[in-house]
C-alpha cells in the first residue's frame, strides 16, 4: 500500500483516503481556493467571469465529500460523534464568521446610505443570534420532534420555529 492511503472498511465497501499523514490535501485545497476565487470575480464583476457563481456549487461538492469521508473514518474507528463533530465545525466556522460580520459592519457603517445599513444590521443580528437559537432548539431533541425513520427530510423550518 502506498504511504498516504488510509484504508477503513465500511458497509462492506474498502474506501481510500489520499492523504498525507497529518490529513491535508493540497490538490483538494486548491479547488476550493479556484471555487472562492470564481465566486470572488463574479462578484467583483459578473461580466468578468460569468459562470463564477459555480464556485458555491464545487466548494459545496467538496467539502461534503472531505466531511463525508471524516464522518466514515471516524464510525468506522467507533469514534464518531455529533457533538464533536459540530464543535469542532464551529470552533472552526464561526472565528472567521465573526471577524468578517465585525469588519463588514465597521465600512458598512460609513458606506451604506441609513436604509441599506438598516437591512445590514438587521441581518447582522439574526446572524449573531443564530447560535443561541440553535442552542435553544436542541434542548427539546428536534430530531425525536422533526425527523422520523423512513422520512427523508426535515419538516419546513422545524430547528428554528420550534414545531413540527
Amino acid at each position: 500500500m502506498k504511504q498516504g492511503h488510509v484504508p477503513f472498511q465500511h458497509s462492506s465497501i474498502m474506501f481510500q483516503s489520499q492523504s498525507s499523514p497529518g490529513g491535508y490535501r493540497a490538490d483538494i485545497d486548491g479547488i476550493r481556493a479556484l471555487a472562492v476565487l470564481s465566486v470572488f470575480f463574479f462578484h467583483l464583476q459578473p461580466t468578468l467571469l460569468p459562470g463564477g457563481f459555480l464556485g458555491v456549487d464545487v466548494f459545496f461538492v467538496i467539502s461534503g465529500y472531505l466531511i463525508t469521508g471524516i464522518i466514515l473514518r471516524e464510525n468506522h474507528l467507533r469514534t464518531f460523534s455529533f457533538i464533536h463533530f459540530y464543535t469542532r465545525r464551529v470552533k472552526r466556522i464561526f472565528p472567521a464568521l465573526f471577524v468578517v460580520l465585525g469588519l463588514t459592519a465597521f465600512v458598512a457603517t460609513f458606506s451604506l446610505p441609513p436604509d441599506a445599513y438598516d437591512n445590514f444590521m438587521t441581518s447582522a443580528r439574526q446572524i449573531f443570534s443564530l447560535p443561541g437559537r440553535l442552542a435553544i432548539s436542541m434542548k427539546g431533541s428536534p430530531v425525536n420532534r422533526c425527523f422520523t425513520p423512513g422520512h427523508s427530510e426535515w419538516r419546513s423550518n422545524s430547528i428554528f420555529s420550534g414545531r413540527c
